[in-house]
């Protein structure tokens, strides 16, 4: 227990053991086909030119199809690991967390805060997230779990 925010009430705090699991489960099925098409280039190649009938996009299938493949497995493991960070806790005095990755402002990343509750001008919920605009900025944080426990917390504590 932390002594200037008291104890702690609600936390949104989860592993997301599910999600994943699932990402890298299909990041794995993604990545066969593209690795096979990497080591097996012609072959790759003859398949899109007998399908395609061309062979400037034979090629193209051959070198865009995995290279696509391969971007968007990496961009969805390191999405669900900066994702599941997120987290809101509320204490007796205020709240404590990790904001989540923006991908509309990739450059402010991830954030530690710490706010008393006479800084919380409000609160509201989009989706899994809570969001908190304060005096100095607005925060969103991933709440997939105890959201509503949270949120009313914060808002029976604003302005008291």
């Amino acid at each position: 227990m932390n002594v200037e925010k008291g104890k702690l009430l609600v936390s949104t705090k989860s592993n997301a053991i599910g999600r994943k699991a699932f990402v890298l489960i299909a990041s794995a099925i993604i990545l066969l086909p593209a690795i096979y098409i990497l080591t097996n280039p012609d072959l790759a190649y003859q398949m899109a030119y007998d399908l395609l009938g061309k062979i400037s996009l034979g090629r193209i299938v051959q070198i865009g199809f995995p290279t696509i493949m391969l971007v968007f497995v990496a961009i969805s493991v390191i999405n669900i690991f900066m994702i599941s960070k997120s987290h809101l806790d509320v204490y007796e005095r205020g709240i404590a967390g990790v904001t989540s990755f923006n991908t509309r402002k990739p450059s402010e990343g991830v954030k530690k805060i710490e706010l008393s509750f006479s800084d919380i001008v409000n609160v509201s919920e989009s989706k899994r997230c809570i969001q908190i605009v304060t005096k100095y900025g607005s925060y969103e944080f991933l709440a997939a779990k105890n959201r509503e426990q949270a949120l009313n917390e914060i808002r029976s504590r604003i302005g008291d």
